[in-house]
């Protein structure tokens, strides 16, 4: 609808008269103009975070670094130690799934050890996971079940799960 869309004029400063197939609209420019730099903003943070899945930054780095433009997104982008750790438990797919994309968990700080199967005292089921660390995105926290959500998420995943955010970070 919109890439057909023919600006007709400026309302008062304020708005932008748009015909869109036929359909009058008016899109209020200021909060259109900061929709597009948070998307640029986001834009820079992920493609940040997918450079340092491909090794242009160290995984075990506090903050997701510097990005080619020169901004620096460390203290949007935080590790943050969980205090003490969760325990989680995951069923088999989910379980699967954290083998899967581990990598893609890492990259958004989520840190984790997977219980080993052959422990003497047998407590531990073979399909729970210890949440040691969790992401902290501009203040706010993850907990363990946003861990869980973005984990169900990968796993109906069909595309490439590093373009993947977890949905934490949309609220």
């Amino acid at each position: 609808m919109l890439s057909n869309a023919c600006v007709i004029s400026q309302l008062d400063a304020k708005f932008i008269v748009v015909n869109a197939d036929g359909v009058l609209c008016l899109v209020d420019q200021h909060a259109a103009d900061e929709r597009v730099g948070l998307e640029r903003l986001e834009s820079s943070i992920l493609s940040s975070i997918a450079s340092r899945a491909k090794g242009c930054a160290s995984p075990g780095s506090k903050g997701v670094g510097d990005v080619p433009n020169g901004d620096n997104y460390s203290d949007l982008i935080k590790y943050t130690p969980l205090q003490p750790s969760k325990k989680v438990h995951l069923s088999f797919s989910q379980l699967s799934t954290i083998q899967q994309y581990g990598d893609v968990l890492n990259q958004w700080y989520f840190n984790y050890t997977i219980f080993d199967t052959s422990s003497s005292d047998h407590t531990e089921k073979k399909n729970d996971v210890l949440l040691v660390g969790v992401p902290n995105v501009c203040g706010k926290i993850a907990t363990a079940d946003d861990f869980i959500q973005f984990v169900s998420v990968l796993g109906r995943c069909t595309s490439d799960a590093a373009l993947v955010r977890p949905p934490f970070v949309k609220r």
